[in-house]
């Protein structure tokens, strides 16, 4: 999960929508922009954070692990 203590100083404000792969193991392995933030610093920061998140594999009715992508939404906060 990215949260308040990834902010250092609270210079990342507003909000960003990425799309993310996500391999059969769980792990991040793509991202992509969907909603900018307006601020590419902010924007580059979610993605590269994204990638730390490990997320319960998406499975076949036969329970075999696959590869999937979700949306996932990060509203920085100033402090």
């Amino acid at each position: 999960m990215i949260g308040d203590r990834d902010n250092r100083g609270g210079r990342h404000v507003g909000r960003v929508v990425v799309e993310l792969g996500i391999a059969a193991s769980g792990q991040v392995n793509a991202c992509r922009l969907v909603e900018s933030s307006g601020n590419p610093a902010t924007d580059d920061l979610t993605c590269r954070l994204s990638y730390r998140i490990l997320f319960r594999p998406a499975r076949l009715a036969s329970g075999q692990p696959v590869p999937d992508h979700t949306f996932y939404v990060v509203n920085w906060r100033g402090r």
